[in-house]
Parts: C-alpha cells; sequence; structure tokens
C-alpha cells in the first residue's frame, strides 16, 4: 500500500527479507549459520564495522566455510596502487567464485559492478542508512567550481529540485577516479558521485538555497540523498538484519514508496541452538530499571541553554548516589555513550575514573555485556532541514523519524551492556537523559515498569510544575512568536539605519547596507573619530527593515531586526570577560557617560535571521538571564532600552578619557558565528525575570496624584485603538502631576507596557523624550 506523496514515485514491485530480533537477540550468530549451511548457495554480508567482520570471519573460518573479509584492515591502501580499492578485490573476488561467503562493508558491498553478484545472496547486518544530508562547503577545483558539477530539474515539491550530473562533473569523476588529477574533499566526491549514480539515488535540494549557491551568493549547499531500491537488484536476494525494523526509515519510505514487500526471514528467525536467542526482552522485565533525568528531549539546543559540563557532573553525581544507595561498590564500571565534544566547548568530561566512554553510534557488540549499568546523555537529534525533508516527500512526522533514528540509536548503545546478555540475573541500570528515550526502551521489553526520575540537581532539567490556565495562554502565544520569526524572510548582511540626531524627524537619515565586518569597521571608526558638542547632537541608529522609507519613527514603522543592542549602565567587572564568554559575533563600545573606573558600554549582538519584536523581546530576556546566571549583578542593563523599537546613539570619542572597543567577531573557519536565532526562540518563555533594576513601585505617591491611579485611569485593553495616545497621556502624568524623573518614567511605562493595548511596540525611551522635547519648543 502506498502514501500519498506529490513526487511521482514508479515503484518496481520487490521482494525483500528481514530479520529483527531484539537487541542481543543472536541475529548476526543465526545468520552465520544460515550462509554456513551447504544449501543456502554464496553469500555476501554487508557489515558496519571491522570488529563485527573479524567476529564473523573467525566464526564462519572455524566452521570450515571457505571466506573472504575484505576492509582496510584486511587489505590496506596501497598509494603505489591506486586503483586497487576494497571495491576491486571484491570485484575481483566475485568473478573468481572461489568464496563461500564474502564479508565486506555495506558501502562497498552497494558499489560492486561484476556480472556474477547475481549469485550471491546480500545479508546487510544492520539496517542501512537511506537518507543522508551532505552538507557542501563552496570548494573549488583546480579546475572548475563545485557548482559547475551539478544542475536542476523541478519537482512536484514546492520548494525542492532534483539534482543532476553535467558533462563537467562527469568529466570530474573519471580524472578523479581514473587520472587522479582533480582534488576535492570526500564529501564532495561522495555528493558528486551520487547524483551521477541517479539509477540507484535520488538527490534534491531546497530551491532558494541551490539557487544562491549555484549564483555565487552562498558558498554552501545541502543535498538530501535517497537511497534506491535498485541498488540491490543485482542480488539474488536481499535480507535486511536489525532491531525495530518495521519502524526503520527503510521500511516506512521503500515498502510505502518505492514497492518493496518485506517479508519475515523465517530461517534466521528461528529461536534455537543454530538461531536466534529471543524475539523480545520480555525477560530482562523483572531485572531491569530505567531511569531519566528530564522531560526535555535531548538536543544540542537543550545542552546550549543548561551547558553540557553541568550536565555531566549532575548526571555523574546522580548516578553515583543512585549505586550506593543500593549497595554497588565504589569502583563499579559504567558505560557512558556521549557526543563529540562541540567547537568552543572547553570542559566536557565524564568524573568517573571506572566509566568508559563510548560513542553514541555503538551497536551491537559482546564486548561490554559484563557492565551492568549505561548512561546515555548524547544529542543526536537529526538535522532540522532533515525533518522537513522527510515531511515534504513522504509525510513522515518528527515522531516517526525520531523513532527510526535518535531513539533507535540510544537503545542500541544501552544494549551493549549486559541488558543484551540473556543469561544473566543481574540488575540492569539504564539512564538517559530524557523520558522520551527513556520510554522507548521500556516500552520495547514487555512488563518493564514505567521510567524513574533520577534528579541531577539542575533546576532547569527538574520536572515542570503543572502550568495555569495564565501559562498556557503564554505558551500558546510563544508558539505563535516563534512560528512568526521562523516565517520571516532573512535579507543580505545587516541594515543600519542612522538619524542625524535625536530631534531628526526629517529626511536626514541615511540606510547602511553591510556585512558585519562592516558593521563593526562603522563603530570603530565613530568610536575613534566622531566628537559631537553633546549626547542628544550624536548620530542614532538601529538596525532592521521598516515599512516606510520616509518614516523617521522605530515605533509601528520597524518589522524586524538581525542585531540585539544593550545598554550597560551597572557594571562592575571587565568588559572584556563578557566579551570572552560571549559565543557568537558581537562589539562592544564605550557609551556617552562612561568614566574611568565606571564603566557604561553598548553591545551590540549579530543575529543569524532576523527576528519580530516578540522575538527580539523573548531572546533579550534569556541573553540578559544566560548574563546573571554566569556574572551575577556584574553588568546590569538599562531595563527601559530591551525593545527592538529603541534607537542608540553611535559611539564617540569619550569625553572622560574612557574610550572602549572590543571587536567580538568569533569565527568558524572563514565565516563569523551569529547568535542561533531558532535555539533561543525554542526556550521556554521567561516568565519571572528577576528585575535588573528594582523600578519604581507603581503604587507611590510622588507627587500630587499616585503612580497607581495614573496607570489605572490610561490603561487600555487590547483592541481598543487607544494603546499609544493613552500611554503618551500616562507618560505626560507621570512626568509633571506624580512627579518622576524622566528616568523614572522611562521605567515605569516600560514595566507597564502591557497596560495599553499588546503592548509590544511601546518605546518608553522614545515617548518620554517626545514629551520633554515637546514641552521644550511649546
Amino acid at each position: 500500500m502506498f502514501f500519498n506523496s506529490p513526487f511521482p514515485y514508479q515503484p518496481t514491485p520487490r521482494n525483500f527479507f528481514y530479520a529483527d530480533p531484539a537487541i542481543g537477540g543472536g541475529k548476526t550468530h543465526s545468520l552465520e549459520h544460515h550462509v554456513a549451511h551447504p544449501f543456502s548457495g554464496k553469500s555476501i554480508i554487508g557489515i558496519q564495522s571491522i570488529k563485527l567482520a573479524q567476529e564473523i570471519e573467525t566464526n564462519l573460518i572455524n566452521k570450515g566455510i571457505s571466506v573472504l573479509r575484505i576492509d582496510t584492515d584486511a587489505f590496506p591502501y596501497d598509494e603505489e596502487k591506486p586503483t586497487v580499492t576494497c571495491t576491486s578485490i571484491m570485484n575481483d573476488a566475485i568473478e573468481s567464485g572461489k568464496y563461500q561467503v564474502i564479508i565486506g562493508n555495506q558501502t562497498v558491498v552497494t558499489r560492486v559492478t561484476s556480472e556474477r553478484v547475481g549469485e550471491y545472496n546480500l545479508f546487510m547486518d544492520e539496517i542501512p542508512t537511506i537518507h543522508e544530508r551532505i552538507f557542501l562547503s563552496g570548494a573549488v577545483t583546480s579546475r572548475a567550481s563545485l557548482a559547475s558539477y551539478m544542475t536542476s530539474q523541478p519537482t512536484p515539491v514546492d520548494g525542492y529540485l532534483q539534482i543532476r550530473i553535467t558533462d563537467e562533473g562527469e568529466k570530474f569523476l573519471e580524472m578523479h577516479y581514473g587520472e587522479k588529477l582533480a582534488r576535492l574533499n570526500e564529501t564532495a566526491v561522495d555528493a558528486i558521485d551520487k547524483i551521477n549514480r541517479h539509477q540507484h539515488f535520488d538527490v534534491f535540494a531546497e530551491t532558494t538555497i541551490y539557487r544562491k549557491f549555484k549564483d555565487e551568493f552562498d558558498q554552501s549547499l545541502t543535498l538530501h540523498v535517497m537511497m534506491k531500491p535498485a541498488i540491490f537488484d543485482r542480488f539474488a536476494s536481499v535480507t535486511i538484519l536489525g532491531a525495530n525494523f518495521l519502524s526503520s526509515l527503510m521500511n516506512l519510505i521503500w515498502s510505502g514508496f518505492y514497492g518493496v514487500e518485506f517479508s519475515l526471514h523465517r530461517q534466521i528467525m528461528t529461536i534455537g541452538d543454530e538461531g536466534i536467542r529471543y524475539r523480545d526482552l520480555k525477560h530482562k522485565a523483572a531485572t531491569t530499571t530505567v531511569y531519566f533525568h528530564t522531560n526535555k528531549n535531548c538536543s544540542k539546543t537543550t545542552y546550549n541553554q543548561i551547558d553540557y559540563q553541568p550536565t555531566f557532573d549532575g548526571s555523574c553525581a546522580a548516578v553515583g548516589k543512585l549505586l550506593a544507595d543500593l549497595g554497588y561498590a565504589e569502583d563499579t564500571k559504567s558505560l557512558v555513550f556521549l557526543n563529540n565534544p562541540p567547537k568552543g566547548v572547553k570542559k566536557f568530561q565524564w568524573n568517573d575514573p571506572n566509566a568508559m566512554i563510548l560513542s553514541s553510534a555503538a551497536r551491537g557488540w559482546d564486548s561490554y555485556k559484563e557492565v551492568d549499568v549505561a548512561i546515555f546523555l548524547a544529542a543526536c537529534n537529526e538535522h532540522k532541514e532533515t525533518y522537513t525533508f522527510l515531511k515534504a516527500f513522504f509525510g513522515l512526522d518528527k515522531k516517526a523519524v525520531d523513532r527510526a533514528t535518535c531513539l533507535e540509536r540510544a537503545y542500541q548503545a544501552v544494549g551493549r551492556s549486559s541488558f543484551r546478555d540473556m543469561d544473566s540475573k543481574r540488575p540492569v541500570h539504564l539512564i538517559f537523559f530524557d523520558y522520551r528515550a527513556a520510554k522507548f526502551v521500556a516500552d520495547l521489553i514487555p512488563g518493564c515498569s514505567e521510567p524513574v526520575f533520577l534528579d541531577t540537581g539542575i533546576d532547569a532539567l527538574a520536572p515542570k510544575q503543572a502550568k495555569t490556565a495564565a501559562e498556557r495562554k503564554g505558551k500558546s502565544r510563544h508558539g505563535a512568536g516563534v512560528n512568526a520569526v521562523s516565517e520571516l524572510v532573512d535579507y543580505e548582511g545587516f541594515r543600519r539605519r542612522k538619524w542625524m540626531d535625536r530631534y531628526d524627524t526629517k529626511k536626514h537619515w541615511d540606510d547602511v547596507l553591510s556585512s558585519w565586518a562592516d558593521w563593526v569597521a562603522d563603530n570603530r571608526d565613530f568610536a575613534m573619530t566622531d566628537t559631537p558638542p553633546k549626547k542628544e547632537l550624536s548620530v542614532l541608529y538601529r538596525e532592521g527593515v521598516y515599512k516606510s522609507a520616509t518614516d523617521h519613527k522605530t515605533k509601528g514603522n520597524i518589522e524586524a531586526t538581525k542585531v540585539i543592542t544593550l545598554d550597560f549602565d551597572d557594571v562592575t567587572r571587565d568588559p572584556a570577560e563578557l566579551s570572552a564568554w560571549l559565543p557568537f559575533s558581537h562589539v562592544i563600545t564605550h557609551s556617552w557617560s562612561s568614566k574611568p573606573g565606571e564603566w557604561r558600554f553598548r553591545l551590540d549582538v549579530a543575529l543569524r535571521q532576523p527576528v519580530t519584536a516578540y522575538g527580539y523581546n523573548h531572546i533579550v530576556s534569556h541573553l540578559l538571564k544566560d548574563i546573571r546566571d554566569r556574572f551575577g549583578d556584574a553588568f546590569t542593563a538599562d531595563k527601559t532600552k530591551l525593545t527592538m523599537m529603541t534607537r542608540f546613539h553611535m559611539p564617540s570619542v569619550s569625553i572622560y578619557g574612557c574610550d572602549l572597543f572590543i571587536d567580538g567577531t568569533v569565527m568558524s573557519g572563514e565565516q563569523p558565528v551569529f547568535l542561533d536565532v531558532m535555539a533561543y526562540m525554542e526556550r521556554d518563555p521567561i516568565t519571572e525575570e528577576k528585575p535588573l533594576k528594582e523600578p519604581p513601585p507603581v503604587a507611590d505617591v510622588v507627587g500630587t496624584v499616585s503612580v497607581e491611579s495614573i496607570m489605572n485611569r490610561w490603561a487600555v485593553p487590547v483592541g481598543f485603538g487607544k494603546g499609544s495616545i493613552n500611554y503618551t497621556n500616562a507618560g505626560v502624568d507621570l512626568l509633571f502631576k506624580a512627579g518622576l524623573s524622566p528616568e523614572e518614567t522611562k521605567e515605569v511605562m516600560h514595566t507597564n507596557r502591557h497596560m495599553f493595548g499588546n503592548g509590544d511596540d511601546r518605546d518608553a525611551e522614545y515617548t518620554v523624550d517626545w514629551i520633554l522635547k515637546s514641552k521644550e519648543g511649546a
């Protein structure tokens, strides 16, 4: 039965087999007995690790089987014989007909071209990857650019193109595999090769990204490669072996769209001495306990919020206490599965000398089945582009993709412990970062109890309390805000609008398009050379996209921005410390009133993509919280200048001899690193933010009228259309009836802006300055 898809698949009916015993069920053991049987014919076994290939080879030799193992361990690459590769060796072995069983890497197996391959049954030990996301930089060979090797054709799927090889691309491959004249990294060669092998692979790219790449507006390109069942057509039969096969991408996509009918391989799935040990894990239910640290899904975004090392330390301490409470010895061994250390993360370690740190891509070996404790903390989520692609072409939602990929990786990894030992009666403890993975594994053990929360002591990971109606409403509003940001169209570079001074209401402003390097250089030039007679006459700026080119205001006019700007007025530590800590590009300059020993400075932070007013406020809240969590109250921002509507003075030569300029550009290769907007937007809204400064209480009576009565008098519900004028009237009364100072008025108005309609576009600084300017001119 085929699913609906906008892409016109032309399925050819095929019949493949599968074998899917639970982890540790002995599929490889049963496979060895099957291929060793004289009636099984000749076989090729595709594997994913040299270690497993060595084990299979040894076991088959002991059974008296003629076997050849082909990998870089058995046949190291010889530079003097560049044409002799594992693929060519396998082709020769097949042609010779000498071996009953040939063992090789799965990729090598898919590349064989021997005419006699049809004499062999293919067994893929572990499920092959059928979707691959390939990221290419704008590399250039000695003869032609990478972009010239590919062309495109439209697809019925909106927003995607199918990629095809060009004549130049075919010539490049001939040189690479023949004369070796071309030079290009292996990832790019692999991509071009798969584009060329269109009978075995479909290759796609997002339309806008591909066109920018071809037109040299973008130096990178992401390709989505789909392996097609035709790649196995030459073999006598095909059997895929892997746990949870029916929920794999191969089954979901190939059976749903490519016409493959998968049937259970009953011989391999027979339970017995020469078959599998078991089909499910119900025998482990009584001795296995599954734990989790948080309800938040494990992802790099989550780690960016709480940091890696504190999480590892909290988990290590929690597991240590658990084992001690259960009476385990201090030197109890454990398996710990982590990601590779991300770039820029200085501390990344597990503080238990008895733990064995393993790759998160681990699959079933028996090497560690004496270890009873397995801890999986790796973030294995697919890239956002992968989810989008698989949804567009195959209708797969994120839950189905996660089950087939990141959750399956977690299950396979912990399965290297005594969890896979059928005969062991020792208790097994499986600890996962999140409930999602813990529940997935527990459900694969019939009769296993519900996962148990294991507290790390980290507040951000603790179970959430039940939300109130107001919190649920806020969450819904945040979801809408996230969607609005994600749907914004990006624009080239940065767009800085400048005003001659704070009184500029005519056509005296300028819109400047710049790169980040130009932005930094402009700030440096102003900081070193501009000498306005007074602050009010210095140039102002705000980066963003504006509705009108003739409206001098930001309020109601600015639609989006790619720069967050903040003023820090209460500073007790060196700004260089903050700069060194920030992981994304920024620039720091002194502000007008900065004095020696009393630092006041402005921070510009570059964003990866534009944000709305809501997105700006949300990111600012989290950014300031991150700064407080790291530095306490050492860097306190001006609370009246936290919105996208605020204009800021360009830096100028310090009148107090307190010049400060820090170019905080962070580079990754040749590209500057900007703040990851969507990573911040995925954080929950901060509902009870610790105040940076204590605002004047609304109930205070300063002049002849109380602040509270003024705010209540002029407050306007959303949708009444008087928010702007009433906001101004409230400012007038706060200044001249309640007797607040301009700064106090700005703080009260900013803090209570949501009493005036939606509130997001209420600019307290602009409003108060306008009121005072109007009074001066009266």
